[in-house]
């Protein structure tokens, strides 16, 4: 943030709301007050471990502290759990914005519970939703919200030693021209935070209407004044993660790589399919890892036609069974094979087909004997492709990789998970 103690950061807020953005949707009515206790015990693989070490100037005794003096001043907490998610106490308070004054106060009289590495024992958080102003007549300015583009703006705050903040704008203009970048430097006047140039993305729709197309704008976009850009990218404190962006090194060794793994996988795929007529065929593996190509290169192999059908159904589709009994009263008697294709969005449907695939009956429909029976379900991905995976979907979010630099580390992605592939018969 542009200021780091408590008062000033939300003195930078109230000015940023007051001449640059309005909350809507009934949100920033409020401002939390948490209290959290945690130890490297009881954080140990927890989502509390990403809270960094207990900060040592705060003692259990000053803790306890804090928690009776906020239910002191705000009343019964809103939430107040023990033992959760790696905490060993939690507690939440909601207090309306008209008391930022009271709250202010109360983290003054709790200063060393209000600093840590990352996130303070005690802390207060602000968020909202917001409509952009004109800067000159201060009215919001037309053409804004969630019906009109894929994201919303928002504000979110933590207000506690070294307070921070995080700013996602929604610009609502057609295209990155001059008045746009005008409209930017000048909201930085008014920002509580340091705008970066560099991560700002341009939305067009698709041609189907419902969907967009992201392109991450050069930082050039914003303008020079004396060979300097407009916005300071110093200031900003962002730092991309460099660990995301492959090396000219590893980019040289991809040439060297092949698809061994895959093709491995496709013989053992296609071969079951050809001398296992009967016997359900079941490939496991991460979402990335081909299963369904796997098949369908087989089906191609095998001259045979492919039937697939997939677990998850929309409001207007067939359940699965009647689906299913579509396809094969429309089936001609030739050989062919039909893919289960298992989502993770229907955990009861799932559990059905993964409990009586084996006996080629489901969910009350048996599969007929010229047909082979294909399931292929999606598994968590392994630790060598979770971490490619991730990786991967950092350089996209971050935004600076080349495509070439991302087709690379999808195709890392992809060769991690070829390796988790399992592909097994089912005795009948």
């Amino acid at each position: 943030m542009r200021s780091e103690s408590p008062r000033d950061a939300w003195a930078d807020i109230r000015h940023f709301l007051d001449r640059a953005a309005k909350p809507v949707q009934r949100s920033g009515k409020y401002i939390g007050i948490t209290a959290r206790r945690w130890s490297s015990e009881s954080a140990s693989g927890q989502p509390a471990s990403g809270f960094g070490e207990w900060p040592s100037e705060c003692s259990i005794a000053d803790f306890d502290a804090a928690v009776r003096l906020a239910s002191e001043r705000f009343g019964r907490p809103r939430h107040k759990s023990k033992t959760r998610d790696g905490f060993e106490v939690e507690q939440v308070w909601f207090v309306p914005v008209e008391r930022a004054d009271d709250v202010l106060d109360f983290l003054d009289l709790v200063p060393t519970c209000t600093d840590g590495s990352e996130w303070a024992p005690v802390h207060a958080s602000y968020w909202c939703l917001f409509h952009l102003r004109n800067l000159t007549t201060g009215r919001t300015m037309p053409r804004q919200g969630g019906r009109l583009y894929p994201r919303q703006s928002t504000l979110s705050a933590t207000l506690q030693r070294r307070s921070r903040a995080g700013l996602a704008i929604v610009l609502p203009f057609g295209e990155p021209d001059a008045a746009v970048a005008d409209y930017v430097v000048a909201l930085q006047e008014h920002a509580p935070v340091w705008l970066d140039p560099r991560y700002f993305d341009h939305f067009t729709p698709k041609p189907d209407g419902e969907q967009f197309h992201r392109r991450r704008l050069p930082s050039q976009w914003i303008g020079e004044t004396g060979g300097e850009l407009r916005l300071d990218t110093a200031r900003s404190g962002i730092a991309p993660l460099e660990e995301s962006q492959p090396t000219d090194a590893e980019m040289a060794a991809d040439a060297t790589q092949d698809d061994a793994q895959f093709q491995a996988n496709y013989v053992a795929v296609a071969n079951a399919l050809r001398e296992h007529r009967m016997t359900t065929l079941v490939i496991r593996g991460p979402r990335e890892s081909g299963k369904r190509y796997m098949v369908e290169q087989a089906a191609a192999w095998l001259d045979m036609p492919l039937h697939v059908i997939r677990t998850d159904r929309d409001a207007t589709s067939l359940s699965f069974a009647d689906e299913l009994r579509a396809i094969i009263s429309a089936w001609d008697g030739r050989p062919a094979l039909l893919l289960i294709d298992v989502s993770h969005w229907t955990p009861e449907t799932n559990a059905e087909v993964l409990a009586q695939m084996a006996g080629r009956v489901l969910l009350g429909v048996e599969i007929p004997a010229g047909m082979r029976l294909v399931v292929a379900e999606d598994t968590a991905p392994g630790d060598a492709s979770g971490a490619a995976i991730a990786r991967a979907h950092v350089a996209r979010d971050e935004g600076f990789a080349t495509p070439q630099q991302l087709e690379f580390l999808r195709r890392q992605a992809q060769r991690a998970a070829w390796r988790e592939v399992a592909v097994e018969l089912l005795p009948p």
